[in-house]
């Protein structure tokens, strides 16, 4: 063999071995592509990330709304206690067609040293509307008591286990009472007591007895009277505790 023909041999063995690594780099294409599938998972991941956050935004929407649910329905509550009710229906007891006597609570306790400081328990007189030929009479002993704005003389006692209090006694008044319209309307009154057992002043300013002991004990508020000649009565209670 001449020396050309072996220099051409020389230089077909060297470019075998360059042709062998072009077909060896295809492998290595693969794994650039399999890269970019890893990236396309990723991308996956945090869109399910994304879509967790926004669930989770809902969620606390939701919250908000049940918050202020709840924070109307303590307001209505609220509310619904002070306010008297728009008729008598239910409310204590009565004669007088369409008149009522509502406590805003059934009762309620204080300590004595409460009661002892002074207290007052409201009520109201409801009138639903006009009645008239209505004759208030008073219960106090001398009679001297006076219709008030609600045009009727409510009188209040206090009671129970041999305890009282009341302005049963506050002098001699014989008065003489026309017949007159009670008007329509919702008139505030209050019962003030200071703990201790009394029954008016009379005409000689009566002191103050002992002070109530701890125990149950109930208020009682009413009027009566006639209307068109037949007798009537309004009435409610209130309970009072007293506690140590």
């Amino acid at each position: 063999m001449d020396r050309m023909t072996t220099r051409l041999l020389a230089i077909s063995l060297v470019m075998l071995p360059s042709l062998a690594c072009v077909v060896i780099t295809d492998p290595d294409d693969a794994e650039v592509g399999d890269g970019d599938g890893d990236t396309g998972d990723s991308t996956a991941t945090d869109s399910t990330a994304t879509d967790t956050g926004s669930t989770s935004t809902d969620s606390d929407s939701t919250d908000s709304s049940s918050t202020d649910a709840d924070t109307s329905s303590t307001d209505s509550d609220s509310t619904d206690t002070d306010i008297p009710p728009g008729d008598c229906s239910g409310v204590g007891s009565s004669d007088l067609a369409g008149v009522c006597i509502w406590f805003p609570s059934p009762g309620e306790s204080w300590t004595l040293a409460e009661v002892g400081a002074g207290i007052t328990i409201p009520y109201h007189v409801i009138v639903e509307a006009d009645v008239a030929e209505v004759i208030p009479q008073p219960q106090d002993d001398g009679g001297c008591g006076q219709p008030d704005a609600s045009g009727l003389i409510v009188f209040a006692l206090l009671q129970g286990g041999g305890q009282e209090y009341c302005l049963c006694d506050v002098g001699i008044c014989p008065l003489t009472m026309d017949p007159v319209t009670i008007p329509a309307g919702d008139t505030p009154l209050e019962f003030d007591w200071n703990g201790v057992n009394w029954g008016g002043p009379s005409d000689t300013n009566n002191p103050f007895g002992p002070a109530f002991p701890a125990g149950e004990y109930t208020l009682e508020v009413n009027a009566i009277g006639t209307v068109g000649g037949v007798a009537f009565e309004v009435r409610n209670s209130f309970a009072v505790t007293l506690t140590e």
